[in-house]
């Protein structure tokens, strides 16, 4: 058994796990029901919505957790409240109860997952620095790789680098090759591909059809920001759009080869929603911010709650 403070901080990271938990509940039902909603709003709007659903089950277990500290504390004006919120045992932990099984657990996923990320990262700058050491320029900001495959993508998360092959370099007009350029160096100046990875690490969390659906969009808001910069400098997005579909038409005679789905490729994801969001004027709403704070305190309310209620019916049944 550990107490005083040990035992407090042992307690919240225990309550903080559930509070993940259940976060990543409420959050995937909101994901499967409502995200479909997310296209009717501006670029901006959406990429703002998917950060917030990739961090809000560490940011509202930890919230979750605070929130209950500060009931548990002896400066609280909620001090009376301990006992209905089952805290008068903050400063006791026992490692073999639930508490502690829960928090081992946690830890250990938590673990797994930084050396699975950790390890993807790694790999992953491998690749990047072999491709540097094997591709030429081609005049511009742009490296060529030699090779019949027909692909243009940016890699590399510190040093990001925009890389065509020779075979779709030898097949598109200058116009085209300015619209392939610009986009990948739209990808390279964001940090796009750091940016997939860190996603792609916060949602991995959720359950993977959930992960793998909050990663494609995530994707597509990013091909559709770096679709929409080429549209500022070229004005003729039905020349953008026609250049997506010759890509993606000239990639699908070659022979396909893995795909990092870190990388940011220009003609693999999503062209039909591409080509819809160059060609057709849609009709945006504008997001309630007043709304989406609501939303937002509502959750962490709910998950405070839930976990309390949560931890009243696991002991339960343990202390009878």
């Amino acid at each position: 058994m550990i107490s005083g403070q040990s035992a407090v901080i042992f307690n919240m990271l225990s309550i903080m796990m559930l509070s993940v938990l259940v976060t990543i509940f409420i959050s995937s039902a909101l994901i499967r029901f409502k995200l479909t909603a997310i296209a009717s709003y501006p670029l901006s709007t959406r990429r703002l919505i998917l950060w917030l659903l990739a961090v809000s089950p560490w940011l509202i277990g930890f919230l979750s957790s605070a929130v209950l500290l500060l009931i548990a504390s002896d400066y609280s004006p909620l001090a009376e409240s301990q006992r209905a919120f089952h805290l008068h045992h903050i400063q006791l932990f026992h490692l073999t109860n639930w508490h502690g099984i829960t928090l081992v657990l946690g830890l250990v996923m938590i673990s797994l997952l930084l050396i699975q990320k950790g390890y993807c990262f790694f790999k992953s700058q491998q690749r990047a620095k072999l491709l540097n050491s094997v591709a030429d320029t081609d005049g511009s900001d742009m490296c060529l790789l030699d090779t019949d495959s027909i692909s243009a993508f940016t890699a590399g998360f510190l040093e990001p680098k925009t890389y065509i092959t020779t075979a779709l370099r030898k097949q598109l007009t200058a116009k085209e090759y300015t619209i392939v350029r610009l986009h990948e160096y739209e990808h390279k100046r964001c940090f796009d591909p750091l940016k997939k990875f860190l996603f792609q690490s916060l949602t991995a969390v959720y359950p993977q059809p959930i992960a793998h659906y909050l990663s494609g969009k995530m994707t597509l808001v990013m091909e559709l920001g770096a679709d929409s910069a080429v549209s500022r400098v070229v004005p003729d997005k039905g020349l953008i759009a026609m250049t997506l579909v010759k890509v993606r038409r000239l990639s699908s005679q070659t022979q396909t080869t893995p795909i990092d789905t870190i990388n940011c490729h220009f003609e693999k994801d999503q062209l039909e929603d591409r080509v819809n969001y160059l060609l057709v004027n849609q009709e945006q709403k504008q997001l309630s911010y007043v709304g989406l704070l609501i939303v937002a305190a509502t959750m962490l309310v709910f998950c405070t709650l839930s976990v309390d209620v949560l931890h009243h019916l696991i002991e339960f049944p343990l202390s009878h």
